[in-house]
């Protein structure tokens, strides 16, 4: 509450209309769990005109969008999702009912005054939900109480500024000790460029360039229409190729097989990192 409440105070000292501060802080759920990872995250985050709390579930596996299960697999996994996000919803003390509709856990409020968003959905619902709030200091208290479940070896905090000049960023400083900076920014530049702008960037620094964008279905009629992004990740002074989903076009073997035909290279499967 504490620490949540200092960098309000400086966001309120240096804010403007570009301005964005998150703090994300883990929390555990104690229920015995199948299909989601016991370590959650919150996010307690201010903009110009609002606040928001955002709780984000980690599943043991990808399920994605359009994919089917066995049953009664999925009703793990549907359990699994709706008992978590009741808990936190609980803690939080927010006007959110969780229900099932069909094969997929649905989230809603009665609340007027501010937008519910759901995000990061699989083939189960979302894994992530965002409550925003016109009183910035309405979730201060109930953010606290949810990241007090995550008990055992220190919390790391991971902390979102956007639109901070440099003096506000040494306040941000301040407030814990020996912080790591990573910054993230969007550069135009060709490909023969990339090489440069990742020795620049070394020994932490990463580099992701998108190559190109496309729907499936002009090059795999027979399978789903899904969305793909080809892209190269430069990191430690090496570039590797990449290709992100937004479901499967195909059965999971099946997607690997094609792919590996399309850009002519074996490939490994590796679903996205809970943090970029």
């Amino acid at each position: 509450f504490l620490l949540a409440g200092h960098y309000h105070s400086i966001f309120q000292t240096h804010q403007s209309v570009n301005t964005y501060c998150s703090i994300a802080h883990p929390w555990r759920i104690t229920q015995p769990l199948t299909t989601l990872l016991p370590e959650a995250w919150l996010w307690l985050g201010f903009r110009h005109t609002h606040g928001f709390i955002r709780v984000r579930v980690h599943t043991t596996e990808v399920i994605t969008p359009g994919e089917t299960l066995a049953k009664p697999r999925d009703r793990f996994w549907l359990t699994d999702r709706g008992n978590a996000f009741r808990t936190a919803i609980q803690i939080l003390d927010l006007p959110i009912e969780v229900t099932q509709k069909g094969a997929q856990v649905l989230l809603q409020t009665d609340r007027t005054d501010t937008p519910l968003f759901c995000s990061w959905p699989d083939a189960f619902g979302p894994c992530q939900f965002e409550l925003n709030t016109p009183d910035p200091f309405e979730f201060l208290v109930p953010a606290s109480q949810l990241a007090a479940t995550y008990q055992g070896k220190p919390a790391h905090l991971r902390v979102y500024l956007t639109g901070f000049p440099e003096p506000a960023l040494l306040d941000f400083t301040g407030i814990a000790p020996n912080p790591r900076f990573m910054y993230r920014c969007s550069i135009h530049c060709t490909l023969s460029d990339m090489p440069e702008l990742l020795q620049l960037l070394e020994p932490q620094g990463r580099v992701y360039g998108s190559l190109a964008e496309f729907q499936t279905d002009y090059l795999l009629p027979e399978g789903e229409d899904v969305a793909a992004i080809v892209g190269l990740v430069g990191t430690n002074g090496d570039f590797r190729l990449e290709i992100r989903l937004n479901q499967r076009p195909l059965p999971h073997q099946a997607t690997e097989q094609w792919l590996e035909e399309l850009v002519g290279h074996p490939l490994i499967y590796s679903p996205l990192p809970a943090f970029p």
